[in-house]
C-alpha cells in the first residue's frame, strides 16, 4: 500500500501529483500524433491511471500498477520512443487492470453469485446452504441464511455457531438474520441455544468469544440476556448493550434505559480503550436518531458520581444541556492530563454552545475555569508549552462575559 486508508490527505496529494504528470507526459503526445487521436490516446493513457489511484481502498493493486505504467512511460521516453509508443507504455499495465475491476471481475463475481444462487435454491442439504454463508456477495449470504432458517434448530444449530463467531462483520450478519428467522418459530429453543453459546464460549479476556451470541440474546430476549451480567465483563455488557440498542431501535425505545447504564458504565469502567471507543461510537450514533436514548445516556452520565473518562466527557459535550452538566465538565478542565483536561474544555465549549444560558450555574462555572486556566499557567507559564497554551487560550474565550452566561 503506498497510502494510508484512514487518511485521504496522502491521496489528495497523489491525485494532485498524478495529474501534473500526466499532463506534462501527455501534452507532447497528443502534438505528436494531432487531433483528433492524439487526444483519444491522451485519454485512454490518463483516465485508468487515474481510475486506478481513485481506486485505492477497493482494489489496493491499482497503486502498484500506476508508478509502473509511469515509470515505463520514462523509460520510453528517455528511449526516445514515438508518442505513440509512450503513451502505450504509459497504458500497457494501467488499462488492463482497469478493465480488469471496472468490468471483468465485477462481471464473473455477479455470474459467481447468480451460480450461487440457483446452488441454494436446487439443494436440500444444510451443509450447501452453510458454505455459502461467507460468500462475498450479500444476496448470496442472506439467501443462504434464509434456506437455514427454514430448518429446524435442532438440525442446522451446528452450522450457525463458527459463523455468528466469524470476524467478518458480513458473515456474522447472514447468521445473526438466520437466528433471527429461526428465533420467530422456536424463540424458546434459540434462545437457549444462544445461552449456552455465550456462557459455554466463555467471557474471554479478548472480549470476543460469545459476545455475538450474547448480543443477539439480548436483541431477541432481554430478560434472559439480563442473566448474563451478573460479574460479567464490560465486553459482554457492551454486546448486551448494543442488542438493547438495536431491539429499542424497532420497538420505540423500550430497553434503551438499560442499554444506556449499561453503555455509562462501559465508558467509566472499562480498562480496554477499544471498548470505550466501542460504546461511545454506539452512544452517539443511535442518540442522534432517538431522543429517549439522549434522555436516557444523559441521565446515566449524571448519576455517575466518580472520575469520568475522556469518552464520557465527551459524550457529555455532546449530550449535556444545562448549566449543571457544564459544571460537571469544567471541574476537570484543569487537570495535568492533557487530553483530559481538553475534553473537559471541550464538553463546556460544546454546551455552551448549544444552550442559551447556563442559567445559576453560570457562576460557579466561571470560577471554576479561572481555577483551571490559573492552575494550568501555574504549572506551564506563557510560552513553555504549546498545549498548555492552546488550552488557556480556549478557557480564556469561554470565560469571556458573552460565552458563560
Amino acid at each position: 500500500m503506498l497510502f494510508d486508508k484512514d487518511s485521504e490527505l496522502d491521496l489528495v496529494l497523489a491525485v494532485i501529483g498524478t495529474m501534473v504528470v500526466l499532463i506534462w507526459a501527455l501534452g507532447p503526445v497528443v502534438e505528436g500524433v494531432g487531433p483528433p487521436w492524439g487526444m483519444v490516446l491522451a485519454i485512454a493513457a490518463g483516465w485508468p491511471t487515474l481510475a486506478n489511484l481513485l481506486r485505492y481502498k477497493r482494489a489496493p493493486a491499482g497503486c502498484a500498477v500506476v508508478p509502473t505504467g509511469l515509470l515505463l512511460f520514462l523509460g520510453a521516453r528517455l528511449a526516445n520512443l514515438a508518442p505513440e509508443l509512450q503513451a502505450g507504455a504509459l497504458i500497457l499495465p494501467n488499462l488492463p487492470f482497469y478493465l480488469w475491476v471496472s468490468a471483468i471481475k465485477p462481471f464473473a463475481e455477479r455470474r459467481a453469485a447468480v451460480n450461487a444462487l440457483g446452488e441454494i435454491s436446487a439443494s436440500q442439504d444444510p451443509t450447501v446452504w452453510a458454505s455459502y454463508l461467507e460468500h462475498s456477495a450479500l444476496a448470496v449470504r442472506f439467501a443462504a441464511a434464509e434456506a437455514l432458517s427454514r430448518r429446524p434448530l435442532a438440525e442446522v444449530e451446528g452450522f450457525l455457531a463458527a459463523p455468528l463467531e466469524s470476524e467478518d462483520p458480513g458473515v456474522r450478519g447472514a447468521a445473526a438474520q438466520a437466528i433471527r428467522a429461526l428465533a420467530l418459530r422456536e424463540p424458546v429453543a434459540v434462545a437457549d441455544w444462544l445461552t449456552g453459546q455465550a456462557t459455554s464460549k466463555g467471557d474471554s479476556k479478548a472480549g470476543e468469544s460469545g459476545l455475538p451470541a450474547a448480543g443477539l440474546l439480548a436483541e431477541l430476549d432481554p430478560e434472559r440476556a439480563e442473566v448474563l451480567l451478573e460479574g460479567s465483563s464490560t465486553g459482554l455488557r457492551l454486546a448486551i448493550a448494543e442488542g438493547l440498542l438495536y431491539r429499542s431501535k424497532e420497538s420505540e425505545g423500550d430497553d434503551f434505559g438499560r442499554a444506556a447504564e449499561l453503555l455509562v458504565e462501559v465508558l467509566g469502567t472499562s480498562t480496554v480503550d477499544g471498548q470505550r471507543g466501542d460504546a461511545y461510537y454506539l452512544a452517539a450514533r443511535f442518540s442522534e436518531e432517538s431522543p429517549v436514548l439522549s434522555a436516557a445516556l444523559l441521565a446515566a452520565l449524571r448519576e455517575h458520581e466518580e472520575r469520568p473518562t475522556v469518552e464520557e466527557l465527551a459524550l457529555l459535550g455532546e449530550l449535556g444541556q444545562d448549566g449543571k452538566d457544564a459544571l460537571r465538565a469544567a471541574i476537570y478542565a484543569g487537570e495535568e492530563d492533557y487530553d483530559f483536561a481538553s475534553a473537559a474544555t471541550e464538553a463546556v465549549e460544546a454546551i455552551t454552545t448549544r444552550v442559551d444560558s447556563l442559567g445559576s450555574a453560570a457562576a460557579e462555572v466561571k470560577r471554576v475555569l479561572t481555577a483551571a486556566r490559573d492552575a494550568i499557567r501555574a504549572r506551564h507559564p506563557e510560552g513553555e508549552n504549546r498545549l498548555a497554551d492552546q488550552l488557556v487560550e480556549r478557557l480564556e474565550l469561554l470565560l469571556d462575559p458573552t460565552e458563560v452566561a
